[in-house]
């Protein structure tokens, strides 16, 4: 992962368990395949948001360019993808948190 961002993953039962943080830079998710799909979710306490996207050119704005999906404060997405490094997040701004649940 870029230095933007920093986490850990584990394994938690069957399924996979990402958390972290992103900022003004894109960062791709490590690796880990799913069976189902993945929950993305913003931390409920970010003073920003978190935009996912699923390539390197996402941006962390409002726009119609930004090409990302906002994700405010608390709120969480549904994706149906076969690995987590399909994921690209960016922040709005420093230390935004997030986790990622995939079975």
């Amino acid at each position: 992962m870029p230095s933007s961002s920093s986490g850990s993953a584990g394994v938690a039962g069957a399924g996979v368990r990402i958390s972290g943080t992103v900022g003004a830079s894109v960062a791709q998710q490590a690796a880990n395949p799913t069976f189902w799909g993945v929950v993305v979710k913003a931390d409920d306490d970010n003073a920003g948001s978190i935009y996912v996207g699923f390539h390197s050119g996402i941006t962390a704005d409002s726009g119609n360019s930004t090409s990302g999906f906002r994700l405010k404060a608390g709120q969480a997405l549904t994706l149906e993808i076969s690995n987590t490094n399909l994921l690209y997040l960016i922040g709005s701004a420093a230390s935004q948190k997030f986790s990622i649940l995939g079975s």
